[in-house]
């Protein structure tokens, strides 16, 4: 397993895992949707400024997460609706799927900045490379529609399915996503590379 997923694991089994999990014990005691998604929101919350504090500095991910479960807790105080509180996730793929396809008119395309961080020799490829650049710009490109595809199929499944199926599914959902764009995003590079 890549080095870099299996990093990913623990960070994945908290944010999806202890939130599902809390969900679905609540429920099972007879807690109303409302008030178990407000306390796997919560749990999230606490986890990520636990993070924060842990490392004490506040990244712009880990602001937008932070952003997002205040988001999250706040509609479900206003709204008491469980399927909007689970909609909204589509809002963070919609947003993130814009600014991936606006990058491209920018002269630094998004998945290049998260990749330069990680991996610092991808930024002087990219500069000197035409193949590098085709590769981060379609990747850029692949990235930011499929985005758009997840916020377009989440919220209708938000509203068609039970809340008790998508307090798992909308997660899945987006795992699901993301590892169709990475292993699309890894064929193409290593075709163009090849």
């Amino acid at each position: 397993m890549n080095s870099r997923i299996r990093s990913l694991l623990p960070t994945l089994l908290l944010d999806l895992a202890l939130p599902v999990g809390g969900y679905y014990l609540l429920r099972g005691f007879g807690v109303s949707d409302w008030v178990a998604l407000a306390a796997g929101g919560a749990v999230s919350g606490v986890l990520l400024l636990a993070g924060i504090v842990r490392s004490r500095r506040v990244d712009a991910v880990a602001a937008l997460m932070l952003g997002l479960f205040a988001f999250g807790l706040l509609t479900l105080f206003l709204t008491g609706d469980a399927r909007f509180v689970i909609a909204k996730d589509s809002l963070i793929s919609l947003a993130l799927g814009l600014v991936f396809l606006g990058s491209l008119f920018a002269g630094r395309p998004l998945l290049l900045a998260f990749v330069a961080k990680t991996a610092p020799v991808v930024e002087e490829r990219y500069r000197e490379s035409p193949a590098v650049r085709r590769t981060v710009r379609f990747a850029t490109l692949l990235w930011g529609a499929g985005l758009l595809f997840d916020a377009a199929l989440r919220v209708p499944l938000a509203y068609a399915l039970p809340v008790d199926v998508m307090v798992v599914g909308s997660p899945l959902l987006t795992v699901l996503v993301v590892g169709v764009l990475v292993v699309v995003t890894r064929a193409y590079a290593k075709r163009q590379h090849d």
